[in-house]
């Protein structure tokens, strides 16, 4: 019994452990498709034209950060808009472009950051959107992130800028390198930075890097080679931190939201299977308690006999001490002189009943006795051994047979 218990002992504890190797690689998982779906309602396009006579169009990326009336507050990269002549920004919503007027509120080379108010086009009205929250907590190494923008690889299946495509934004899943404090160039201020494995390209800068709960934790701004212009080297992405971004927004008065929580990395069908998995440890727990409770309560005495190697017997007035040896061969007890236990009572049968140790258990056995063994009040079919132990209540017919151990 004893080793039955510590086998399904192991077998429980190796499940939890499996189980919690299972909820630890979901919970370090990459940024879920819910929580990229929600953002994504935050990030449009930046549409810039730099052109005097002709059309000079560049592209970028951004994110909505507040509302002020009928205004939108947009976020993107001061390098982005620098020598824009118009600007527009874009969404996609329901399969259908959106676009509007964009005007600039405020720009901040020594930052690269810049605010846009978002107005829509005569004639038409706002689309729904949801502004992305600022994760102002502290990042660590090893953190799964997301950049969304629409680099310009992205409009190679497009039909230009009319298309609903256009404004369909692509997603590049990371981890945080590093976080420092520094400058990309000379004419910017130190600030600090967020090193990334994110892939992102032209196009991409002024859009969000988020993390797990879907909070805007950094800006992308550039990406760095090592010195190589050539793209050679493995580069390394650069954003804003979400701090830099935080400070920002107060100091131009954007009434954005702002939280320095974390969240669990779990999407809704992943916390889903981490309660279905506990839920079947817990069952499964249950079930280990109830098999070693039940062996314990049915056979305590069995194996402290097998270890001591003592049982007293008392019956008919004798007494009557048996080693382990004895019960495992099978003492029997009865009138007849060649029983291990004999006595003369009337209702004992000859050979009435017989005591014997298997797998470590007592046991007593009817031998087709006149006049029965009851064990707990409850007679013995013939021949049909059942468990006791010395709390046992034992008559065979009317004579009660007492055991102990020593």
């Amino acid at each position: 019994m004893k080793i039955a218990s510590c086998r399904l002992v192991q077998w429980f504890f190796a499940l939890v452990l499996f189980t919690g190797l299972v909820m630890a690689s979901t919970a370090t998982a990459n940024v879920s498709r819910d929580v990229i779906a929600r953002a994504d309602t935050s990030v449009g396009r930046v549409l810039i034209d730099r052109g005097f006579w002709l059309r000079e169009m560049q592209l970028g990326s951004g994110t909505i950060v507040g509302r002020q009336g009928n205004d939108i507050i947009f976020l993107t990269n001061a390098h982005v808009i620098a020598g824009a002549r118009r600007i527009e920004v874009g969404f996609s919503h329901l399969g259908q472009s959106v676009v509007y007027d964009a005007h600039v509120l405020n720009t901040d080379p020594g930052l690269d950051l810049a605010l846009l108010r978002l107005r829509p086009k005569l004639g038409n009205s706002m689309h729904p959107f949801s502004i992305m929250p600022i994760g102002t907590r502290e990042l660590g190494r090893g953190e799964s992130v997301a950049v969304l923008g629409f680099p310009a690889l992205s409009d190679v299946t497009g039909d230009g800028e009319t298309a609903p495509e256009f404004f369909v934004s692509t997603v590049t899943q990371g981890t945080i390198s590093r976080v420092t404090d520094g400058t990309l160039d000379s004419s910017q201020r130190r600030r600090e930075l967020v090193q990334h494995d994110a892939v992102f390209n032209p196009g991409n800068s002024g859009g969000p890097l988020i993390d797990v709960c879907g909070n805007l934790v950094g800006v992308n701004t550039a990406y760095l080679t090592g010195g190589s212009s050539t793209r050679t080297a493995a580069p390394s992405f650069v954003a804003s931190s979400g701090k830099v971004v935080e400070r920002y927004l107060r100091q131009h008065e954007v009434s954005a939201t702002f939280t320095a929580r974390g969240c669990s990395a779990l999407s809704n069908n992943q916390t889903t299977l981490m309660l279905v998995g506990l839920g079947v440890v817990a069952v499964l727990g249950g079930i280990v308690a109830v098999l070693i409770f039940s062996l314990r309560k049915s056979g305590k005495s069995a194996p402290r006999l097998a270890r001591k190697g003592v049982l007293v017997a008392s019956f008919g007035g004798q007494t009557v001490r048996l080693d382990t040896e004895a019960l495992r061969r099978g003492v029997k007890i009865g009138r007849d002189s060649a029983c291990r236990i004999s006595a003369g009572m009337s209702d004992l049968s000859r050979e009435h009943a017989r005591l014997i140790l298997r797998d470590r258990r007592l046991m007593i056995e009817d031998l087709g006795s006149s006049n029965g063994t009851f064990v707990d009040g409850v007679r013995l079919a013939r021949n049909k051994a059942q468990q006791v132990n010395t709390s046992s209540s034992i008559l065979l017919g009317t004579s009660p047979l007492t055991l102990a151990k020593t």
